[in-house]
């Protein structure tokens, strides 16, 4: 049997990925990403922290969007923890707008 292992990053202050007017499949989803979401957070982070001048929603998907080799899926979402990153006070947009998208720095 194998254990999936939890993300050593902490994300139980952020809220559910599901509202409590989802479907129940929305919170077996949100249970299956629970342990993706932190490490995700400081990947995005991470990155965000290599470009001082910042990125957009849209930058970040390209630099960490890749296809996996084992099941040749491409993996994708990294955008979507820029609002778990906001929200946590360790990301603040700029105001600035390039390409259409907001850009984000690391605080």
């Amino acid at each position: 049997m194998s254990k999936r292992m939890a993300s050593p990053y902490e994300t139980s202050f952020l809220p559910p990925v599901a509202r409590d007017r989802d479907p129940v499949t929305s919170h077996a989803g949100h249970d299956a990403i629970a342990p993706k979401r932190g490490t995700r957070m400081a990947e995005v982070l991470a990155l965000l922290k290599a470009y001082p001048k910042g990125l957009t929603a849209q930058e970040v998907e390209a630099f960490l969007t890749y296809t996996d080799r084992t099941t040749g899926k491409r993996v994708a979402g990294w955008w979507k923890r820029l609002s778990d990153l906001k929200n946590a006070g360790l990301v603040e947009g700029t105001g600035e707008v390039r390409e259409g998208g907001e850009i984000y720095r690391a605080v």
